[in-house]
């Protein structure tokens, strides 16, 4: 014990502690630590396959250095020593070594400007969006225009033709599906709804028939039922399309059944009067374009596909040719 200008102190510099006394603790791990090094000098010496260099510097006694502990007791036909290296007094052994040419380093600004401008194109190349956001009813032919992401229209106020114009159109496809997710609902009840979501205020009349004959079409066909895994209204449907487009929509109804797909599109046009395929060309291929793309998500791989176009006005579905 020490003391100090403020008391005494404990110096712990030498104290030496074993509990219990006896175990010779300190000396095991000196054991231990000393036969890992004989260990991992063992193995780095037995890794040599043609020749082994073991350093010697002076005399080296057996037992206190690993390199006397090798050339203890070794004949004296298996091992050479040469002439010690000395600065200024090379030996002769050194001397026929390649001499080593200094390589003298270039300007790397030149390549650091290369460097610089291939990471900065791999970066704008990286950033560049991998597919252009395209609509089903664009590639159909729905529209001249090209959708941007400020003309891109959320549901449920999806822009929709008809022969009263687009807000009956989706107040009609809305009441559909409201009358089919809710059994007990009426067409009036389900049009009055969606009547009020988008603010329709002529034609209610109208829109309370057109649903009706929808549904009765729909049961006709044995898919009016409750949506769930195997049938689903405003289905959202994506995947990537021709010349790096990303093709996306929402399909009317799409039912899974017997190894069959039904793809329906909901249409408050005029019926046409002759084939649908001449009278409105851009409806099949919005359709077949929505069941190509189930398609390609391959989790339909083996099922036959369907395409129907529902006309409201007349309550009739119209098959469509693969």
């Amino acid at each position: 014990m020490e003391r100090d200008g403020r008391g005494w102190m404990i110096n712990l510099d030498r104290l030496i502690w074993e509990e219990p006394a006896g175990l010779g603790i300190r000396e095991t791990e000196q054991q231990y630590l000393d036969a890992e090094r004989r260990r991992i000098a063992y193995v780095a010496a037995t890794r040599a396959r043609d020749l082994l260099i073991i350093p010697k510097a002076g005399g080296v006694s057996s037992g206190k250095f690993v390199c006397g502990d090798f050339l203890a007791d070794v004949p004296a036909t298996l091992f050479q020593t040469v002439e010690a290296y000395v600065d200024s007094a090379e030996p002769a052994w050194s001397r026929q070594l390649k001499k080593i040419e200094p390589k003298i380093l270039g300007d790397g600004s030149k390549l650091e400007q290369q460097v610089i401008e291939q990471w900065k194109k791999a970066a704008i190349e990286a950033a560049r969006p991998g597919f252009c956001p395209v609509s089903v009813s664009v590639l159909a032919g729905d529209s001249p225009h090209t959708e941007t992401e400020e003309t891109v229209e959320a549901l449920p106020l999806k822009d929709r033709e008809g022969r009263y114009g687009g807000l009956f159109g989706s107040t009609v496809h809305h009441a559909i599906g409201l009358m089919l997710r809710s059994s007990g609902m009426t067409p009036r009840d389900a049009v009055e709804r969606a009547a009020k979501l988008y603010g329709l205020h002529e034609h209610l009349k109208e829109a309370v028939a057109d649903v009706g004959r929808g549904i009765d079409a729909l049961k006709a066909a044995g898919l009016a039922r409750s949506p769930g895994a195997n049938l689903q209204v405003e289905y959202p449907v994506a995947g990537p399309w021709t010349n790096g487009q990303l093709a996306s929509g929402y399909i009317d109804l799409v039912a899974v059944e017997d190894g069959r797909v039904d793809v329906i599109d909901f249409k408050t046009d005029m019926p046409p009067s002759g084939p649908v395929e001449q009278i409105y060309p851009k409806y099949p291929a919005q359709v077949r374009t929505y069941g190509k793309l189930l398609e390609t998500a391959g989790i339909l791989k083996y099922c036959d596909f369907r395409y129907g176009l529902l006309f409201t006005a007349d309550g009739n579905i119209r098959w469509i040719n693969k």
